[in-house]
């Protein structure tokens, strides 16, 4: 081989070689971009596991409210049918005199006599 065509060769190899470098800088950016754009969606991911986890507390903070509500809502109802009863109780009562004062008159009331 010659001179000048162990140089051609070279010349050659050397567009070659500066043709896959520029390709390996081409893949370079390409992944550079596509490591970008997974950065961001994992940046997003995170902002939603970071809504999830607080949504998760709200949720459970909203279940406790809920049950404490029904605890307070059992006890409030079984006062206000205490108070219902014992105002019966005393409606009834007056009724039954009332009754008892048509019917004989000269009688006296005593809620012990039913």
């Amino acid at each position: 081989m010659t001179q000048a065509s162990k140089i051609e060769q070279l010349e050659k190899d050397l567009e070659a070689y500066k043709q896959k470098a520029d390709d390996a800088e081409t893949a370079l950016k390409k992944a550079q971009e596509e490591l970008g754009k997974a950065k961001t969606e994992l940046d997003s991911l995170k902002g939603v596991s970071q809504e999830n986890t607080d949504l998760k507390a709200k949720v459970k903070e909203l279940e406790e409210a809920a049950a404490q509500a029904q605890l307070n809502f059992e006890a409030t109802l079984e006062a206000e049918q205490e108070r219902l009863v014992a105002e019966s109780e005393v409606d009834n009562d007056a009724r039954m005199k009332i009754a008892l004062n048509a019917l004989y008159p000269n009688k006296e009331y005593s809620s012990q006599i039913c």
